[in-house]
Order: C-alpha cells, then sequence, then structure tokens
C-alpha cells in the first residue's frame, strides 16, 4: 500500500514542469530534462491522478512523481540555485521523516 503525497509536493512539481515548459519553449539553451511537449503530457498526466477516485492510482502517482525528480534531481546537481526544487526536496525529505512511503524509480 502507497501513502498518499501531499497536495503541496505534486502542486510544487507541477510548478517546475510548467516552468520546464516554458523555459523549452523561450529559451533554445534550456537545461530542463524535459521537452515542451513532455512537460504537457506529464501535466496532463498529473490531471487525470486528480480525476481519478481510485485508490490504487496513489502508487502509480507516486512512482511518477518519483521519476519526474529522479530526472530534475539530476539537473539540480548542474545548478543548485533552483528554488522550487529545494522546496520539493525539503517537503519529500519531510515526508520520509515522518515515515511517509515514497516511492522511488
Amino acid at each position: 500500500m502507497h501513502l498518499a503525497v501531499k497536495k503541496e509536493a505534486e502542486d510544487v512539481i507541477l510548478g517546475v514542469l510548467r516552468h520546464g515548459c516554458v523555459d523549452n519553449m523561450t529559451s533554445p539553451g534550456s537545461t530542463f530534462p524535459f521537452s515542451a511537449s513532455e512537460c504537457k503530457e506529464y501535466i496532463s498526466i498529473f490531471e487525470g491522478f486528480r480525476c481519478s477516485s481510485i485508490a490504487a492510482a496513489q502508487g502509480y502517482q507516486n512512482a511518477v512523481i518519483a521519476r519526474i525528480w529522479n530526472a530534475v534531481g539530476k539537473l539540480k546537481r548542474r545548478s543548485k540555485s533552483d528554488s522550487a526544487i529545494k522546496k520539493l526536496l525539503a517537503i519529500l525529505r519531510s515526508q520520509l521523516a515522518l515515515g511517509t512511503s515514497i516511492v522511488m524509480g
């Protein structure tokens, strides 16, 4: 069984994906790990999770969050100034400290 990821963590990753989408559309040298179309697809997937009432979907949502943050985390190591990434990592650390399960892909 997977425990729910706090809504704030989901909101932060959605914000990062939106930022990455715009960054890719407006900057020919963007270092964001996903293209604008990939960001839009991920955002759409998260919207689908929000509409789902199936409890089993939570585990899949956790896995998607973990996989996206794995890719974005690699970017963080290249650019330590991204406050959104730092904020989400702090949220995830606090969830781990509280014993919340987070699926890592």
